[in-house]
């Protein structure tokens, strides 16, 4: 006769809006028992797991920071050359940017599974990028770059695009994952 247990089940809520709620209750609890002193907390997996994932998307966010980073000393290393770094960067960032902006039009939240999406995208650009960068500097000695590049994509664009899509292919399954951070 002391305790008092009370489960609350909603819709599918992402974990920021979960936080919220409780933190919402929180405040009405507070002040609906103000001065009683009964005592309340959250107990269960749900508050557990929304802490956790909320913690677990500001780490990825800040390795994938780190990781940005890591990407352009190592394409320092490798080209030797600001300029190339540079334009090696633009195909790396556009398809993060894309994918987040779109995330965000969309209004797709920000969670353990969507934060990845950014760093898939990242990972196959890079990909990318560094075997046409160091295949077209193969073709560079003794042709103007117009060639190299020409002789780039026919070497090894049909393949980049391949394995590309198929990467695409393989996720855009997850679209119909019952899990909705999965399927978005």
């Amino acid at each position: 006769g002391k305790s008092i247990r009370t489960t609350i089940r909603t819709s599918w809520i992402n974990d920021k809006e979960e936080i919220d709620l409780i933190r919402r209750i929180v405040a009405i609890l507070e002040e609906s028992l103000h001065g009683s002193g009964i005592k309340f907390h959250f107990t269960g997996l749900a508050p557990v797991f929304a802490h956790l994932s909320n913690r677990l998307v500001e780490s990825q966010i800040k390795s994938s920071l780190f990781t940005f980073i890591a990407i352009i000393c190592m394409f320092l290393i490798l080209y030797k050359n600001i300029r190339v770094v540079i334009v090696c960067l633009i195909p790396n960032i556009i398809p993060v940017v894309t994918t987040l902006g779109l995330m965000g039009f969309l209004k797709i939240p920000l969670d353990v599974a969507t934060v990845l999406i950014a760093s898939v995208s990242f990972g196959i650009a890079v990909d990318d990028t560094i075997h046409f960068v160091s295949t077209c500097q193969e073709y560079m000695q003794g042709n103007n770059i117009y060639n190299s590049i020409d002789k780039t994509y026919s070497s090894i664009g049909k393949a980049l695009i391949a394995t590309s899509l198929l990467l695409i292919g393989g996720f855009i399954i997850l679209i119909f994952s019952s899990y909705r951070p999965l399927a978005f």
